[in-house]
C-alpha cells in the first residue's frame, strides 16, 4: 500500500512540474479556479485540492442536471394532462358569434374554435394565461413565445420545436400544419437554363482570372460577358411575350451587374438590403401598378427611426388610404441574433392585418406578408385571422441569400413566393376598391399587450 502511495505522490509531482513549466496556458482556460499568479507557487496539496473541487463541481452540475430533467418531465406529462381535459372545457371569449372557417374537420360550438373535437380557442387561451403569468412574474425572463402568445399570436413553424404547436397534440398539430400550407409555383425550365448559363460564364472567368495577371481587367471583362447574356435572356423573353419569363429576365439582368461584388464584407441594413434582395423586390413589385401600390426602403442611420420597417410595400386606395401589405426587417451577418426583429416583425403583421380588415377586407381573404434577414438567411411569413381573434403566423419558407457569384440560384430561389405574394396584392386591391371606404375595428380583433419601447421614450 506504502508502494502505491509512493507512486501517486511521484506521478502527482511529475504533473505539478509539466503543468507549471510547459502547459501554464492549459491552466488559465480550463482551470478558473486556480490563480493565474500562483501558477509558479503551485504545489501537490494545492492540485489535490483543486482537483477535489473540480469533482464537486462536476457533480453539483449532474445534480443540477437530473434534477431540470425530472422538472421538464413533469411539465411534460402535466401538459398532456391538460391537452386531455382542454378538448371536453368550455370557455366565454369575449366576442361575437361571427365565425371564420378554415379547415374542413374545424367546427364552431358557441365562441370555440373546435379541430376533429379538441377545443383550440381553450388550450390557446390556457397558454396565453401562462404566458402572461410569467409576464407579470418576471417579465424580463419570458420567451419569444410567450411575447406572440400575449398579442393573440399562433406561430407556426415546420420546426415544431420554435413553434407554438409544439403545446398541442400531435395529430391537432399536424392538420393545422397541413391545412395552413400552400403550393409555391415552379421555376420556369427556361429560368434555370438561364441560371445555368450564368454560372458557366462565372466558373469559366474563375479559372481564367486564376492565370491572368491583371485581375481589375480581367473582372471588367467578366461583368461585360455577364450583362450580355442578360440581355440575351431579356430579348427572348420579350419574344415569347411572357410576363413570367420577363421578370425573371429582369431579375437576372439587375444581379449580373452587381453579381461580382457579392461578398460577407461588413455592410449597413440598408446597403446589405440593396446588394442581395432589391433587385428580386424591384422587379417583382415593380410590375404592380405604379398608381395603387408604394414600397420604399428606410435608411434608419439618416431617418433616426427604429421601430420602422426596413421595407415597406404599401397599397394606396383610390380614397387616399394607405395600407400596407409587406415588411421587411433585416439584420447583417455580424449584427447581434436576438429575437427583437422577430417579434416586432410579428406585431406589424398583427397590425398591417387588422388595418386591411377593419378597411372591409374579408376575414377569410385577408393576409399580409413579412420578410426576416438574419445574417444571410431569409425567413418568409405570412398571417391571416384564423378564428376567435387568433392570428396565425406561419413560416412560409426558409432558405439562403447568396455570398457569392456562384450562388445565383439562391436569389432566384425566392421569385417564385414573391410572385405569390404579389398575385395576393392584386386580389385585394381589386376587392378593397369595390368597398366602400368605411373603416371600423373587426369583431375578431385583439389588443397588442406587448409593445417594444421606442427609442428616445
Amino acid at each position: 500500500m506504502k508502494d502505491w502511495e509512493e507512486e501517486e505522490e511521484e506521478a502527482v509531482k511529475k504533473m505539478v512540474k509539466i503543468l507549471t513549466h510547459r502547459h501554464l496556458w492549459i491552466l488559465g482556460e480550463d482551470r478558473p479556479e486556480l490563480d493565474a499568479q500562483a501558477f509558479s507557487f503551485l504545489t501537490v496539496e494545492l492540485l489535490k485540492s483543486s482537483l477535489k473541487k473540480r469533482k464537486r463541481d462536476e457533480k453539483e452540475k449532474q445534480e443540477e442536471l437530473e434534477k431540470e430533467e425530472q422538472q421538464d418531465k413533469e411539465e411534460e406529462q402535466q401538459e398532456k394532462e391538460e391537452q386531455k381535459s382542454a378538448s371536453s372545457s368550455t370557455l366565454n371569449a369575449s366576442m361575437t358569434t361571427a365565425t371564420i372557417t378554415t379547415n374542413d374537420n374545424a367546427e364552431t360550438v358557441g365562441d370555440n374554435w373546435l379541430l376533429c373535437d379538441y377545443n383550440i380557442s381553450g388550450r390557446f387561451d390556457e397558454l396565453r394565461t401562462r404566458a402572461m403569468d410569467r409576464y407579470n412574474s418576471n417579465k424580463n425572463t419570458i420567451s419569444c413565445l410567450d411575447k406572440l402568445l400575449l398579442n393573440h399570436i399562433m406561430f407556426v413553424s415546420e420546426s415544431h420545436t420554435k413553434s407554438t404547436l409544439k403545446f398541442f397534440p400531435e395529430r391537432v398539430r399536424s392538420m393545422i400544419f397541413e391545412s395552413s400550407k400552400q403550393e409555391v409555383r415552379a421555376i420556369p425550365s427556361l429560368v434555370n437554363e438561364w441560371v445555368s448559363d450564368l454560372n458557366k460564364i462565372i466558373r469559366n472567368g474563375a479559372q481564367k482570372e486564376k492565370k491572368s495577371k491583371t485581375a481589375f481587367k480581367h473582372t471588367d471583362v467578366l461583368q461585360k460577358a455577364l450583362k450580355a447574356k442578360a440581355w440575351e435572356f431579356e430579348r427572348e423573353a420579350r419574344e415569347k411575350e411572357d410576363e413570367e419569363l420577363a421578370i425573371y429576365a429582369s431579375i437576372l439582368s439587375h444581379i449580373s451587374k452587381k453579381v461580382m461584388r457579392w461578398s460577407s464584407d461588413k455592410l449597413g441594413e440598408t446597403t446589405f438590403i440593396h446588394n442581395k434582395l432589391t433587385d428580386v423586390l424591384d422587379c417583382v413589385f415593380g410590375s404592380l401598378n405604379a398608381a395603387m401600390f408604394h414600397y420604399e426602403m428606410q435608411d434608419k442611420f439618416l431617418s433616426n427611426i427604429c421601430l420602422k420597417p426596413d421595407y415597406l410595400l404599401t397599397l394606396r386606395t383610390s380614397d387616399g388610404e394607405n395600407l400596407e401589405l409587406y415588411t421587411m426587417e433585416a439584420k447583417v451577418p455580424e449584427a447581434h441574433k436576438g429575437d427583437v426583429d422577430f417579434v416586432k416583425t410579428s406585431i406589424m403583421l398583427k397590425y398591417m392585418l387588422d388595418e386591411l380588415i377593419s378597411r372591409g377586407c374579408s376575414p377569410e381573404e385577408a393576409m399580409v406578408f413579412g420578410t426576416l434577414l438574419r445574417g444571410n438567411q431569409i425567413f418568409q411569413y405570412q398571417m391571416s385571422l384564423r378564428h376567435s381573434g387568433i392570428y396565425m403566423m406561419q413560416e412560409v419558407f426558409v432558405g439562403f441569400l447568396p455570398t457569392s457569384s456562384k450562388e445565383i440560384d439562391r436569389l432566384v430561389s425566392l421569385v417564385p413566393m414573391m410572385m405569390d405574394i404579389m398575385a395576393t396584392f392584386d386580389k385585394q386591391a381589386e376587392m378593397l376598391e369595390a368597398l366602400p371606404s368605411k373603416r371600423k375595428d373587426h369583431p375578431f380583433q385583439r389588443p397588442t399587450a406587448f409593445k417594444l419601447k421606442i427609442k428616445g421614450e
